[in-house]
């Protein structure tokens, strides 16, 4: 797909949020835009909708929690990876998710930091797919499916994100949308092709319609909304 093609996918859809859908905003009532409609329809306030997120993150296995600020997450982060036993932490890159895993070290002399943009395409596969859990950031989460949002640019690798066995995902209220509609309004014109949708560990039913978690990926999903990056 060439960048005009996918400009011209997107500027579709973005068109189509003027058009009144054929289901009534309420009984008896005129069609309404679409987008008036599921605005409306979901969320009052900002609250209600983190509320709606983490109803939903609940339903697809995933954890979340209130963070107030890098120490919360450290201690967040530090507690998860007790829980799981892991010694070895993955970021993708330097930033505020290295910034706490080094906070978790200074407690935890013996934890291990892989920073995965640091490593070629090859050690990075290899070192990842060995027992560890990830520190990540996400470019968007939307309300009403529980889902996280990657844009393949705005990272160094995407492997962390869905490679290691325990995932767990920082999020700024900000980042926090309704849902896909208001994804579409709010991706920049000039973004890469690549997206990822993350909804909760990764599962399966195949075997007897028995769910596994961690089948094809993490088997645990934790997202800590963190409300001061200080």
């Amino acid at each position: 797909m060439t960048d005009s093609d996918r400009n011209d996918i997107l500027a579709d859809i973005r068109s189509s949020l003027e058009i009144a859908s054929d289901i009534p905003f309420a009984v008896g009532a005129d069609e309404q835009p679409l987008e008036g409609a599921l605005a409306a329809e979901l969320f009052d306030d900002p609250q209600t909708m983190r509320t709606r997120f983490a109803e939903e993150l609940a339903a697809v296995s995933a954890d979340f929690d209130v963070l107030d600020d890098q120490t919360a997450a450290a201690k967040w982060a530090g507690e998860v990876l007790a829980v799981d036993g892991f010694n070895t932490l993955v970021v993708a890159e330097e930033g505020i998710c290295l910034d706490i895993a080094k906070a978790i070290q200074s407690d935890r002399p013996d934890l291990e930091i892989i920073v995965a943009g640091d490593l070629d395409g090859a050690e990075r596969q290899a070192r990842l797919a060995q027992p560890s859990a990830a520190l990540v950031e996400v470019d968007y989460a939307l309300a009403d499916i529980g889902s996280l949002v990657v844009l393949r640019d705005n990272t160094a690798s995407m492997l962390p994100h869905f490679l290691p066995e325990s995932v767990m995902v920082i999020v700024r209220p900000e980042q926090l949308l309704a849902n896909q509609f208001e994804l579409i309004k709010v991706l920049p014109q000039d973004a890469g092709g690549n997206m990822v949708f993350i909804t909760g560990p990764s599962r399966t039913a195949d075997v007897e319609k028995v769910l596994i978690l961690g089948a094809h990926g993490p088997r645990r999903v934790s997202v800590g909304m963190l409300e001061s990056a200080k």
